[in-house]
């Protein structure tokens, strides 16, 4: 598994890094330019956004990565505070996070990705084919 981990704070990539399981294959980065790249090249199964990040954080990078790319990693945005979670739902993550970071709930949050089928492309639009973007299931941490 390759996980893309964006944050602006070398030691919160480093407490997510933490988290995860040994054998999973990891590039941090710590800018918006960083991270366009590495998704546009489409070598990670997962990308990790650190919603707090400055100048650029991880909330408003999921929703321009959702309309500007036809095909995305399961995207994983990590929230300050669980009251954004709604926010983090509505800029397209497939799993929201709050902190403090519980490393059992981003294992099960990864292997969720693990377990499912690749993303499915997007429209041009930003919307996913076949279904409106609303419509899709998103992991909570209460559901971890």
């Amino acid at each position: 598994m390759r996980v893309l981990i964006y944050s602006s704070d070398a030691a919160t990539r480093r407490e997510i890094r933490q988290g995860l399981r040994a054998d999973t294959d990891c590039l941090e980065v710590g800018t918006q330019a960083v991270l366009l790249a590495h998704i546009e090249a489409a070598v990670f199964e997962v990308a990790i956004l650190d919603g707090e990040s400055t100048p650029a954080g991880g909330i408003g990078l999921a929703k321009q990565l959702r309309d500007e790319f036809s095909t995305l990693p399961w995207l994983i945005v990590l929230t300050g505070r669980p009251g954004d979670g709604w926010l983090a739902r509505w800029s397209g993550a497939d799993a929201v996070l709050s902190r403090p970071i519980d490393p059992f709930a981003l294992a099960a949050a990864v292997s969720a990705a693990r377990d499912s089928p690749p993303p499915i492309p997007l429209m041009g639009d930003g919307n996913r084919s076949g279904s409106s973007h609303c419509d899709r299931h998103v992991l909570t941490l209460e559901e971890a």
